[in-house]
């Protein structure tokens, strides 16, 4: 009889079965094989929380290949990820397969034979208070998307706004730095640095109490008083010296918001292409398991790197270092680690080795000894017409590089180590120093930053705001919404974004971090068992109501455009197959009725028609053309040049040529294009008769007459470079350069540039010959190897030094 394993992902299965040996069917849901209906319906009942779950299309392929063995089957392991969504997709696999209790759970950190064994041999029940954590937030995204989102859309007048619970929250973090930075005004303000034996400390503005408070931070912005107290700034008592050892310890092993961050700093990576890379890594078994939010290293892991260190001769901090674990006490992860520190990423891809590589490092590094820094505080005060002026100094030298050796972590969040550049000699209490020098520093006040995937990882992990997991497809979808777009890797709010925060503001709670981040705690107090999901369910569907509620009693912040056919609300949407173009949508299902945008105007039904009407004509015109294109007997009344088939009249298209025509071969191999002659009603089979048409004057006289035979001339301006003219003898068919006023000349290419740049804006010459008086120019060396300049005179052709 055999055993039945279901994991999550197809990569799995090999490795699985493998590890797993004779005996094992292993099999892969491929996420959830059933979810709430896409369209139609909310698919929740608001009463009874009870869902209508319907089983996908691909959840009913995989669901097939493990039905047909469930009957002869010995055990039915569910071993879906280690996350609470691994826990839902087997409390959906439990469902739809009818088990009932016939089965057991296994959950494995990362897949290697002696991880995969000990889960199988250790299995237990499905966690409901986890699966049922899973549910709320499904309840209460699903219910923001499909009740808020067409609120706002409503309130707003005229595009669509989808709401998402965190990805709204998202966008007005980003839009609330985007309006500071805006809004911001430079402020420029100074203090005093004062100068010793190689060394200098600077004035505290704020224990001198010196300028005003502005924004919470105190700014001296008094310029002449600045410079007036610094030409009193000489003698100085100290205060207070404190030098000591400090450690700093290499920062904890990643989990998923850190190593996003440490990615995007070192490697470059988006967080999606992080994930994507770590997913790589966890199913070829190279890594722990990659969605996590503990920083902790389990004992095996410890005991691991301890080998390691010791084998590479790399100092062990005096004890281990925990790190946090996951703040839900049934989600027993660790720190996201390599499986094995034997493993030295030999045959992964370059994006995998470096990604493995970043792992493997602060990995080890975590539990290496500190770095050792002296470091030194001074206070100083200067004693100036009956009032203190205090001063501060400071260092910090590494003394002992510890970890470092190994791995240099300091770059991995973009903050700096203190600088070692202030050598500060040791001082005694109430010792008295006077100052070499000292400088007016000046300063100004910058905006924050704006947001980059990383920096607003660490903001809203900070904050408390959704599952770093969900980080990725959050960034995403709102730059798919249009509320955020990206800019050399800068994410910044648009138009509709900062519309959508200013709309929805004051209004609903989940606009508010604080309430998301409250959310957020009682989730996981529901996966912890400490509180129903229905009771925080029915809760928010309360506030939620009363907040749909408030946001109707307000007027439409835009004029809403109806349906011209049934009167209802109509959407802005952009299309998909034409990406920049625009469509209105009826929002009456039964209706249907749809617009294409034009100018900025919905298009009306009678504008359609009579576009349609234009077509038509057209179409009859050009039809009415083939016909004429043709004599009695069938034969072309105009031969193409090219192919030898009939030429026919075209008209153009567009406002700008209205009444204009061409003329184009009928051969749809050939479609060789001809320039209308109106006054012949034909068309000019001889380009170049149309040609010397076109630069003759109506006098007959040719606009551009050749310089050395009297033709016409043509003037060519090929795509990326200069004009000229050619002349349409056949016999002469000499070309001439263009002058600066665009007229035809013998002069060389060389001659024009060069006189050019050797005139002021006057036309006159810069630069004369000392010798002959005549006009010198600056002209080209060869090679484009700089300039020189020459007398223009070829009798005296006197050079100038440039």
């Amino acid at each position: 009889m055999p055993n039945i394993v279901v994991v999550e992902s197809k990569d799995k299965i090999q490795s699985v079965s493998k590890y797993l040996g004779d005996g094992y069917l292993v099999f892969a849901s491929l996420g959830h094989v059933s979810d709430l209906p896409e369209t139609g319906e909310l698919g929740v009942n608001k009463k009874t929380l009870e869902m209508n779950y319907v089983v996908t299309e691909r959840g009913e392929r995989r669901l097939n290949q493990i039905r047909p063995h469930l009957k002869d089957a010995n055990r039915i392991i569910l071993a879906t990820d280690p996350d609470r969504e691994g826990e839902a997709i087997a409390a959906s696999l439990r469902r739809e397969l009818g088990i009932g209790d016939n089965y057991e759970r296994a959950k494995f950190n990362e897949i290697t034979p002696e991880a995969v064994r000990e889960a199988v041999n250790n299995t237990v029940k499905i966690n409901d208070n986890l699966v049922n954590a899973q549910v709320a937030r499904r309840i209460i995204d699903r219910v923001v998307g499909w009740e808020v989102g067409p609120s706002v859309t409503d309130f707003a007048g005229d595009d669509s706004y989808p709401m998402g619970r965190v990805q709204s929250q998202t966008v007005a973090i980003i839009a609330k730095r985007d309006e500071i930075i805006d809004n911001f005004t430079p402020c420029k303000h100074f203090t005093i640095r004062a100068h010793f034996n190689g060394w200098s400390a600077e004035l505290d503005t704020v224990r001198s109490k010196l300028g005003e408070v502005m924004d919470s931070e105190r700014y001296w912005t008094d310029s002449q008083a600045c410079d007036a107290l610094r030409a009193k700034t000489k003698d100085f008592k100290v205060v207070d010296f404190n030098q000591k050892l400090t450690e700093s310890y290499a920062k904890v092993a990643f989990d998923t918001s850190t190593l996003h961050q440490a990615a995007a700093v070192r490697l470059g990576f988006s967080a999606k292409k992080t994930d994507q890379v770590a997913n790589s890594l966890y199913t070829q078994g190279h890594i722990t398991y990659m969605r996590t939010d503990s920083t902790a290293i389990s004992n095996y892991g410890y005991e691991m790197i301890v080998n390691y260190a010791k084998a590479n001769n790399l100092k062990l901090a005096e004890k281990k270092r925990t790190g946090s674990k996951s703040p839900v006490a049934q989600e027993a992860h660790e720190a996201i680690r390599p499986t094995s520190l034997d493993f030295d990423g030999t045959g992964l891809n370059e994006e995998e080795k470096a990604l493995y590589e970043l792992i493997f490092k602060r990995t080890v590094a975590s539990q290496l000894s500190p770095a050792i820094y002296q470091k030194t505080v001074i206070e100083l005060v200067c004693h100036i017409d009956g009032k203190d002026y205090f001063y501060v100094g400071g260092n910090s030298i590494l003394v002992e590089p510890g970890y470092l050796t190994y791995f240099d972590d300091t770059a991995d969040d973009q903050e700096e180590e203190p600088t070692q550049e202030n050598p500060i000699q040791v001082f005694e209490r109430d010792e008295t120093l006077t100052a070499k020098k000292t400088e007016k520093v000046n300063k100004t006040t910058r905006p924050p930053s704006r947001f980059t995937e990383p920096s607003l990882g660490k903001y809203l992990k900070a904050a408390g705001i959704g599952r770093p997991s969900t980080y990725a497809k959050i960034y995403e979808k709102i730059v798919e919404h249009g509320y955020v777009e990206k800019k050399k890797n800068q994410l910044i709010s648009t138009v509709k974004g900062k519309f959508m925060v200013k709309a929805t503001t004051g209004i609903f709670s989940i606009m508010e971090e604080e309430f998301t981040r409250n959310l957020e705690k009682e989730l996981d107090d529901i996966a912890n068992g400490d509180i129903d999901y229905k009771q925080v369910v029915f809760r928010f569907f309360s506030t939620l109501s009363h907040e749909i509620e408030k946001m109707r009693l307000y007027p439409p912040l835009k004029p809403r455009t109806e349906c011209e056919k049934c009167g209802s609300v109509m959407r802005r949407r952009e299309s998909k197959n034409h990406p920049g173009e625009f469509f209105w949508k009826c929002r009456n299902k039964e209706c249907g009725h749809y617009a294409w945008e034009i100018d900025g105007k919905v298009q009306t039904t009678a504008e359609k028609e009579a576009i349609a009407a234009q077509r038509k004509q057209r179409q009859e015109m050009i039809e009415q053309f083939d016909k004429m294109a043709v004599n009695t007997d069938g034969t072309p009344k105009f031969p193409c040049t090219k192919c030898h088939s009939a030429v026919a009249k075209r008209p153009y298209s567009g406002i700008e040529k209205e009444g204009l025509y061409y003329w184009r071969c009928t051969n749809n191999e050939c479609q060789k294009f001809y320039h209308d002659n109106p006054e012949e009603n034909a068309p000019y089979l001889d380009e170049m008769a149309y040609q010397i048409k076109k630069f003759t004057g109506e006098d007959g006289k040719p606009l551009y007459p050749c310089l050395d035979c009297g033709s016409v001339m043509l003037q060519i301006t090929p795509k990326g470079k200069n004009m000229f003219y050619r002349c349409t003898n056949q016999a002469c068919n000499h070309t001439f350069n263009s002058d600066l006023k665009g007229n035809p000349t013998k002069k060389a290419e060389w001659l024009i540039k060069a006189e050019a740049r050797s005139k002021d804006k006057n036309g006159k010459f810069k630069w004369h010959c000392k010798k002959c008086k005549s006009p010198v120019l600056l002209r080209d060396k060869r090679e484009g190897k700089g300039t020189f300049k020459k007398c223009s005179n070829a009798e005296c052709g006197e050079y100038y030094n440039d």
